[in-house]
């Protein structure tokens, strides 16, 4: 029961650019989205315009650590108290059907925090359905989560002159 599987990693914001690329896709295929993001929150901007989506995504945020990662040793050292909850909410996701494309933003960072394990992250691949595009994000992917992917990309920021309003 493995659907598609995609991982986005590397750094910069071109993963974020990749992301909503997806997203815009499968909302104009009329299909609805699912985006779990993980410890960084959305960009003010991109949040708002991924809110006007007019019900198609549906975003939840878990954890929350700055852009620089200021709060980042306290969150290791917390750990995420809620990941059991988190990994039942995604288990639901899937299972339902309800959105044909969950991308879990930023997890490969989160399981390298240890908020979540290999093997959570595995037997969210295995419970996948056939017809759900399933996308891992962040850098560092395992070795195992590499290997079970259909679809691998590294993204290398060259160069940013901050075209953007931020």
């Amino acid at each position: 029961m493995k659907g598609k599987l995609r991982i986005l990693a590397g750094s910069g914001k071109i993963k974020n650019a990749a992301i909503l690329g997806l997203v815009l896709r499968a909302v104009g295929n009329d299909r609805r989205v699912y985006i779990a993001r993980f410890l960084r929150p959305w960009l003010k901007e991109e949040w708002k315009g991924l809110v006007r989506l007019n019900g198609q995504v549906t975003i939840r945020q878990f954890g929350i650590m700055d852009s620089l990662g200021r709060e980042g040793e306290k969150i290791k050292k917390e750990g995420c108290p809620a990941a059991r909850e988190v990994l039942d909410e995604i288990m639901r996701v899937l299972k339902s059907q309800e959105y044909s494309l969950v991308i879990l933003d930023e997890v490969n960072v989160a399981a390298c925090w240890g908020f979540l394990t290999i093997e959570d992250l595995l037997f969210l691949i295995a419970l996948t359905p056939e017809k759900v595009e399933l996308v891992l994000t962040g850098n560092c992917p395992d070795p195992q989560i590499i290997w079970q992917a259909d679809t691998v990309a590294t993204f290398q920021e060259i160069k940013n002159n901050e075209l953007d309003s931020h």
